[in-house]
């Protein structure tokens, strides 16, 4: 289902996190005024508190402060501080980016009647964005929100029933929603009912021409072949209408040129998926019309980025051979080239046949990839308690990351009853296995115990040593780390402070993490020229290994 704003984080920003209640804190209370009574434990003003630090109201803004005391009314069980705890999480403001954390909290104030954050829980499982997607339980919380009065889910649940995704398809259930978020000011919601209503564009979209601008594409989406096309051998180009919001976003896609097979779906999900840099009409970006091509080839194979690594056919034809003769291993191998379409087409359903294959030889390996692809729906159907069955037959082989999913799922109650017993027994075996293999070199496996650091899973939360693994991680030039180690010198969790280094991480990151690029934009107005110049001559001097 295409989900208004599909990035949680567009979403989030719309809701204007820091004032969902209606009632406003008086303007002209100090802070010492709240400080007192929160202190002892008041959890209203404690979160008044976070959100007068959050938007610098009356305090110099100060995100840290503001998680401080976000996370003491949290954990009093005050439903709109657990939100703003979890919306911070979502934007790394103040704590470490981390979307199963943001979902860990959304989840306590969802539980509690709290309907932004059962909205943005909908979200969460509709993007698979901090938990595994899950199409009915995003349903489920759009509807609970929605009844309650969210626009946000409301607008989700038009959607839903004008695409006839999750449920049956029902124009007049479209309109009865759209026209209930569009009561309460949301513009999109009244362009999808002026759309059904057979208004057009409402006047929201503009024609290219007369002083209006065509969106750019910045960014695509590489369509995938369905197996009913690619069994065909069907090629062809899949002309599509849709307009280019003011945010770049494209939207209300329609077939206009058909190939079939599923290709017209593929298109869809592929453009769905593609960035603009929208329109402009008197200097001010603005909803435009317009067609796009998309084009299937079946050679070169559509999704196929040439890799140094990819295996040479006559390899390729060898490790079919081992695969067809039982050898485990080569079935695995062969099954994770499907998955990941490395010298062949992705397949997911043909990478799960074979890893099972492997997977039913005893191969922990394989057991722990067979339960990935049950959790994430890949080649079969999602089943999250057969996931962590084959987690278990991995874990108890040995196989620490199996153990530390089989954790996270007894944490979380995610296909197995939660138990957080369960979750302590798993928990110290992964990170022993983490740790070892931190040890002798693995980039990999320092960033991921950083992180559990970090995020205190299975152990005491640590900045210094989150950033300590991070730092070993980074020096051998691991983006994900450098891009944690840059956030943890920017807000001075667990190394002391220093936004000229926290700029030479994110700089050396930037090219392969978008996150990386949005924080080092905002730091970057922290910085004086000289400063700024000195971060950029560290990235360019930096080399693997020279800042151990």
């Amino acid at each position: 289902m295409r989900i208004f704003a599909a990035l949680l984080f567009a979403i989030l920003v719309s809701l204007s996190p820091y004032a969902y209640s209606q009632s406003k804190a008086p303007a002209a209370e100090s802070i010492e005024t709240k400080a007192a009574p929160a202190d002892n434990g008041d959890v209203y003003l404690e979160n008044d508190l976070g959100e007068m630090y959050a938007i610098g109201r009356g305090v110099p803004q100060d995100y840290a402060e503001a998680v401080r005391w976000f996370r003491k009314a949290a954990d009093g069980g005050y439903a709109r501080a657990q939100f703003n705890l979890g919306f911070s999480y979502i934007t790394a403001r103040g704590v470490m980016r981390d979307y199963g954390e943001a979902v860990k909290w959304f989840r306590k104030a969802a539980e509690l009647g709290f309907a932004p954050a059962q909205a943005n829980l909908g979200i969460a499982y509709d993007t698979g964005q901090g938990v595994l997607r899950d199409g009915e339980e995003a349903m489920k919380w759009f509807r609970l929100a929605a009844d309650a009065g969210n626009a946000v889910a409301q607008f989700n649940l038009g959607l839903a029933y004008k695409q006839g995704k999750g449920v049956p398809q029902d124009t007049n259930e479209a309109k009865r929603w759209f026209g209930l978020a569009a009561e309460q000011g949301m513009d999109r919601a009244k362009r999808e009912l002026a759309v059904l209503s057979g208004d057009g564009f409402g006047g929201g979209a503009y024609r290219i021409g007369g002083g209006v601008s065509a969106p750019n594409v910045l960014s695509k989406v590489v369509p995938e072949y369905s197996n009913e096309a690619r069994a065909a051998r069907l090629e062809g180009t899949v002309v599509l209408s849709l307009v280019v919001d003011e945010r770049g976003r494209p939207q209300n896609l329609k077939v206009l040129r058909s190939l079939g097979l599923g290709l017209d779906t593929k298109a869809i999900e592929a453009v769905e998926k593609w960035n603009f840099k929208p329109g402009m009409k008197d200097g001010n970006p603005v909803p435009v019309m317009a067609t796009i091509e998309v084009n299937f080839k079946l050679a070169p194979d559509p999704g196929v980025v040439p890799n140094p690594q990819q295996l040479r056919t006559d390899d390729l034809n060898r490790l079919r051979a081992k695969a067809v003769e039982g050898d485990a291993t080569a079935q695995l191998d062969l099954g994770l080239r499907y998955v990941f379409g490395q010298g062949v087409p992705q397949d997911y359903v043909e990478a799960a046949r074979l890893i099972r294959k492997a997977a039913e030889q005893g191969l922990p390996r394989a057991q722990f990839s067979l339960g990935v692809r049950y959790a994430r729906g890949e080649g079969v159907i999602r089943d999250y308690s057969e996931a962590a069955s084959w987690w278990r037959k991995a874990a108890e082989a040995g196989y620490f990351e199996a153990q530390y999913d089989l954790g996270l799922a007894y944490a979380e109650g995610r296909g197995v009853p939660r138990d957080d017993a369960e979750a302590a027994k798993w928990y110290p075996k992964a990170i022993a296995g983490y740790r070892k293999a931190a040890e002798t070199g693995d980039a990999s496996a320092q960033n991921t115990l950083g992180n559990i650091y970090a995020r205190a899973r299975g152990v005491t939360q640590d900045y210094t040593e989150a950033a300590g693994w991070w730092r070993k991680a980074a020096d051998a030039g691991n983006p994900a780390a450098q891009y944690s180690l840059g956030f943890a010198y920017a807000q001075g969790q667990g190394v002391a402070q220093d936004f000229v280094l926290a700029q030479m991480w994110l700089n050396l990151s930037a090219s392969r993490a978008s996150e990386a690029q949005e924080l080092r934009a905002d730091l970057a107005k922290k910085l004086t020229p000289e400063q700024l110049a000195e971060a950029q001559r560290l990235a360019r001097e930096w080399k693997p290994g020279s800042r151990k």
